[in-house]
């Protein structure tokens, strides 16, 4: 049975806004390496984000981080992630909130990340190592695109 990941960030005004991924099946045999998996993907999304993590969980684990600490992003500024399944090749996105924008993640004149930079090249190995399709929990996945979005929620 196919696990999740779910995080949310808090923005400079205090609001939070976040992201659910299915991820590989959490069990006893897993745990260690679905960790390593976890802290890469926040490692990860740390590089491209402003947001201050909020709450953090997996599987049935939830651990909580401080109200307090700079805020340096506002949750409407987002990073669409379009993913697909690399079997049925159905597609998938979600969004994380809070962006920093730097200008050498992005390609020239375009509001898309660049997959080659290193930040962006270790956010997308974190989400194929980690994540599977929503519609199959042993379908792994590939990133297809990251763009950059504003939403008002």
């Amino acid at each position: 049975m196919p696990s999740f990941v779910q995080r949310s960030y808090r923005d400079w005004s205090g609001e939070v806004s976040g992201f659910e991924l299915t991820t590989l099946a959490l069990d006893g045999s897993s745990y260690s390496a679905l960790g390593t998996l976890y802290t890469a993907l926040d490692d990860a999304i740390a590089d491209l984000t402003s947001g201050q993590l909020a709450k953090k969980s997996f599987g049935n684990r939830i651990n909580e981080s401080s109200d307090n600490g700079p805020f340096g992003a506002n949750r409407e500024d987002k990073i669409l992630v379009t993913y697909k399944g690399d079997t049925s090749e159905k597609l998938f996105r979600f969004e994380i909130p809070c962006r920093s924008l730097v200008e050498a993640n992005l390609l020239a004149n375009s509001d898309m990340l660049d997959m080659a930079n290193g930040e962006v090249a270790a956010l997308v190995t974190a989400i194929e190592d980690l994540a599977r399709s929503p519609d199959n929990g042993t379908e792994t996945v590939t990133v297809i695109s990251l763009r950059l979005v504003g939403r008002n929620i």
